[in-house]
């Protein structure tokens, strides 16, 4: 038997199998299954809507506390999710669409200080993003285009005083210069990537 008649039988046998358990499923309504940790402690769920076809993942750490909360459709990420810290602070905040980032999304540090603010289109950042210090100072700023950086990147101190500017094509420093500033503001160099 050739390689491609094996690859078209595991194929064939591969969708059965899911055609079975996806229609040995249908119609039983809401179904839970849960994972423990060895302390007996509740380590995750899955909570299954077979009419829907859709899930949710619910994991806690080995405190207790919820760690995180996932949407799956068809088996893949779908919807909205968060990953929380042990203290209940929001840690990411995002969505998925067809098992890829989409929208905005949002990482926090534990203190709920926001970190890090970008969007999401089929899995890549796109648009403007925002880094930011601890304080909630501004860190970096910088634009995406399919998944790569474009255009102007600033960077600050944590004072707010702009400590670098570097201009990016295709992910790239750019044919422009790189600027880099003092904490007194002042143009400390200027060179050529």
């Amino acid at each position: 038997m050739n390689a491609k008649v094996r690859a078209f039988i595991g194929g064939a046998l591969g969708v059965v199998v899911i055609f079975i358990i996806t229609f040995s499923s249908i119609g039983y309504g809401e179904e839970t299954k849960r994972a423990y940790y060895a302390n007996g402690k509740l380590q995750g769920e899955m909570i299954y809507k077979n009419e829907s076809n859709e899930s949710l993942s619910k994991e806690y750490y080995e405190s207790g506390e919820l760690q995180g909360e996932t949407l799956f459709k068809n088996g893949m990420l779908e919807g909205p999710y968060k990953l929380y810290y042990r203290n209940g602070h929001v840690r990411e905040d995002g969505s998925y669409k067809n098992g890829y980032r989409e929208g905005p999304y949002k990482e926090y540090y534990e203190s709920g200080q926001l970190k890090e603010a970008k969007a999401y289109v089929n899995g890549k950042p796109e648009g403007p993003s925002e880094e930011y210090y601890p304080s909630g100072q501004l860190h970096v700023e910088r634009n995406f285009k399919n998944g790569m950086q474009e255009g102007l990147m600033k960077s600050y101190y944590e004072s707010g005083q702009l400590q670098s500017e570097v201009s990016y094509e295709k992910g790239e420093p750019g044919e422009g210069t790189i600027k880099l500033y003092g904490l007194d503001g002042k143009l400390m160099s200027v060179r050529k990537p």
